[in-house]
């Protein structure tokens, strides 16, 4: 009877797994269909869904996130330091052409922008170590936000498509991006080109961090 019962469990072990992956490509087959009508090309999508499989971290992340219960003002001191408001001053001296320029284009002053950098991702050093395109699969293929993250995904398909950034593109788990941690609809909506490469570098291009904020924060 053991011995039976051991071999059902392995069975069904077998099954389910067998089951979530042919779930998962059936997900990735639609979520093709949809990207081709949006005229992103097959070669791009065939580039970053090889070998592709759901990432559990992820799906852990997300459903660790406790309610956001603080208000803005107490969240906006836990996140503001001596340090941080004395490598925010270095840093507006060090940049401050750009931030010059932007201010005459965009209308939002210098410190406005440098404080935005330091909350999203301290200046940069905090943008995320994980694959965008795996990421938002991932959360696009869960059913709990699954429209909202499809959106997303799509977008940065196009992004990757468009060669506007990288394909191994790496992020936030929810898949925010670079120094500013855009969600792939803002990089489409409010990202900037600003120094007229071809790429919106939100990553280690300066120009194009500091001119893609100043745009958003212009909009918002």
């Amino acid at each position: 009877m053991l011995r039976l019962i051991f071999c059902l469990l392995l069975t069904t072990s077998a099954y389910a797994n067998d089951t979530t992956a042919r779930s998962f490509e059936s997900f990735l087959a639609d979520i093709r269909t949809q990207a081709i009508s949006q005229g992103i090309s097959t070669t791009t999508l065939d580039q970053v869904f090889y070998g592709l499989t759901p990432n559990p971290k992820v799906i852990k992340f997300d459903r660790s996130q406790a309610e956001f219960s603080q208000n803005f003002w107490r969240y906006l001191g836990s996140r503001v330091s001596p340090y941080r408001l004395k490598n925010g001053k270095k840093l507006l001296q060090e940049h401050q052409a750009t931030f010059q320029h932007n201010y005459q284009k965009y209308g939002v002053p210098p410190h406005i922008i440098v404080a935005f950098w330091g909350l999203e991702t301290n200046y940069g050093s905090n943008t995320g170590n994980l694959n965008l395109v795996r990421s938002l699969t991932t959360l696009s293929f869960d059913e709990r936000r699954s429209a909202f993250f499809t959106t997303q995904l799509l977008a940065l398909l196009k992004l990757i498509d468009d060669n506007k950034i990288p394909l191994d593109a790496q992020g936030s788990w929810a898949g925010a991006m670079g120094n500013v941690q855009f969600m792939p609809t803002n990089v489409a909506a409010y990202g900037v080109d600003a120094d007229g490469d071809g790429e919106i570098g939100l990553w280690d291009n300066k120009a194009d961090i500091f001119a893609s904020a100043a745009n958003f924060l212009q909009k918002i």
